[in-house]
Order: C-alpha cells, then sequence, then structure tokens
C-alpha cells in the first residue's frame, strides 16, 4: 500500500542519513500546548446537527538539521501529539509523526527564492477505532522575499490517508498562497488562502431530535463515494447518525497574528472555510479559532 511503501521508503533515508559522520548539524525541541474552538466538529451539513467544541492538544517535537551546503539544507524531525476534545471524547487522538525535509536556493542572494520539498508520515490512534490512520503529506513550497519586512509562500500538497474504516480514507489535493508581514521586531501578521479537492468526510443523522429525543426520520440527499453507521458518535447524540465519505472541495482562508520573544513564542488563528459536496447542492461553512503557546529549547 502506499503508506507502507513511503514509510520503508522514508525509514531508509533517515538510517542513511543518521551513519553520515560528514554532515554537521544541530538539534532544536519545542513543546506546545494549543486551545481551538470549533463551530462544527461534525462536519455536518444541517445547521441543526452543527454542535461546536473545544479541543486541547499538547506537542512535543524535535528536530535535527544538517547544512550541506550555502544554501541547502536537510532536516528531519519527529513529534508526538495528544488532541482531546472537551465534550466528544469519540473523537480524541493521539498523532505520531516522522518528517524530512530538504531546502535549498538555486541564486544564494537575499532575495532569491527558497524551495522546500517534504514528506511527513503520521500515525494516527484514535478513541473510535474506525477513525485510527495512517497518514502520508507530501508538499512543496516556494518562499520569496520581498522586501525587509514582506514574504511571500506558494505550494502544492498531497495527503493520502489509510484508515481502519475506509469512510475515513482520504486522496486530497491542495494549493495554498501565503503573504507574511513583520509588524515590529517581535510581531508577525500571516494571511492564507487555500484551496483542495479530493474525498472529503462528513457526518449526518437520519432522524430529526428535539431536546435530546428522536421525533421523525429524515433522508440523506447527495452522492457519496461511502456510507457508515457511525456507532460512537450515536452513542454520545441523539439519532442515527451516518459518516460519509464524498467527492468535494473547501476553501479557506486564514488569519494569524504571532508574537516572539527569544524561545518563547505566542499565535492566534481565525480560520474561515467553505466546503462544497460534487453532484449535490449539500455545502456547509464553518470557522475555527485557536490560540497556541510554543516554547522551543
Amino acid at each position: 500500500m502506499p503508506v507502507k511503501t513511503f514509510t520503508y521508503l522514508a525509514s531508509f533515508v533517515f538510517i542513511a542519513l543518521a551513519a553520515q559522520p560528514v554532515f554537521a548539524g544541530s538539534f532544536k525541541s519545542k513543546i506546545s500546548y494549543q486551545y481551538k474552538h470549533k463551530n462544527n466538529v461534525m462536519n455536518a451539513y444541517k445547521q441543526s446537527e452543527q454542535f461546536d467544541d473545544q479541543q486541547h492538544s499538547l506537542t512535543a517535537n524535535t528536530s535535527y538539521a544538517w547544512q550541506l551546503a550555502q544554501g541547502k539544507k536537510l532536516n528531519l524531525s519527529a513529534a508526538v501529539s495528544r488532541n482531546q476534545q472537551q465534550t466528544y471524547s469519540m473523537l480524541d487522538n493521539t498523532q505520531v509523526d516522522l518528517g524530512l525535509w530538504y531546502g535549498w536556493q538555486n541564486n544564494f542572494s537575499y532575495l532569491a527564492p527558497y524551495y522546500i520539498a517534504s514528506i511527513n508520515l503520521s500515525k494516527i490512534n484514535s478513541e473510535s477505532y474506525a477513525r485510527d490512520a495512517n497518514k502520508v503529506d507530501l508538499t512543496f513550497v516556494w518562499n520569496k522575499r520581498v522586501t525587509d519586512l514582506t514574504q511571500i509562500r506558494a505550494g502544492l500538497s498531497h495527503t493520502y490517508q489509510d484508515a481502519k474504516n475506509q469512510v475515513f480514507e482520504q486522496n486530497i489535493s491542495q494549493t495554498f498562497a501565503q503573504l507574511e508581514y513583520q509588524l515590529t521586531n517581535n510581531w508577525q501578521l500571516h494571511g492564507r488562502f487555500n484551496y483542495a479537492v479530493g474525498e472529503l468526510i462528513g457526518s449526518k443523522s437520519t432522524s430529526y431530535c428535539k431536546d435530546g429525543e428522536e421525533v421523525s426520520a429524515a433522508d440523506y440527499q447527495g452522492d457519496y463515494n461511502y456510507q457508515w453507521y457511525d456507532y460512537d458518535i450515536n452513542q454520545n447524540l441523539c439519532g442515527h447518525w451516518y459518516s460519509y465519505n464524498y467527492d468535494g472541495r473547501y476553501y479557506a482562508g486564514q488569519l494569524t497574528a504571532q508574537y516572539q520573544q527569544n524561545a518563547h513564542k505566542l499565535s492566534g488563528k481565525f480560520k474561515r472555510s467553505w466546503v462544497h459536496a460534487d453532484n449535490s447542492n449539500t455545502s456547509y461553512q464553518k470557522n475555527e479559532v485557536s490560540l497556541s503557546y510554543t516554547y522551543k529549547f
């Protein structure tokens, strides 16, 4: 399978690099906490089924970078994170990541573009067994400094996720663009836009509920690839909930304010997404607000 192939290939590369004494490198580590609020945690279509929840995440990350030559760098990273919902605990998960990226400049100058190609492997262990997954992310990024205070980024990425239940398997391709502005020595502002197409995941109840009690049945309208009676959601909510895998696309805009002082970094983000299912009138919007703190050592 693709995930296993990438895992074996990446493991071989990591071991080979670690065995090279000619590379002079350096370790960096960080730990971070993030609070996130979502107004549609189930990715539901109907407004009456869009429930909000808070997520608390704790992540530890370490990386080792090799300066191969002037303007060329190789970076290996490993991370583990625990993501816990405040209300819907069936969506809790632990994630382990292993990443490798290579960055380079064709011309070593202040305003020359900097390129990054990366691969990231993830193992997701969820409280909901059906959502356990292995994931591969491939990304290419173009970075360009415009002025002393402004930088732009653009890139392409592809995500493949192999899950225990086929409903939660995904193939998603996306493009993104980002503008960064250095407001002061400590403050930085980011504006980002994403456009993605591929297999998306949503949930819907086939019942109408009132005050936590089922009152009548409802049908799902729209095309989908896979459908699954979601036992984990049904243990927590009224009605008969199904999770769906469907072809679609989404647009997302994100604003970020970031403050950094020595080893400390504070970040606040607001993200709004517009999601559309193909071959259907089904669509919805969702908002995410997050605050995070990172300590580097």
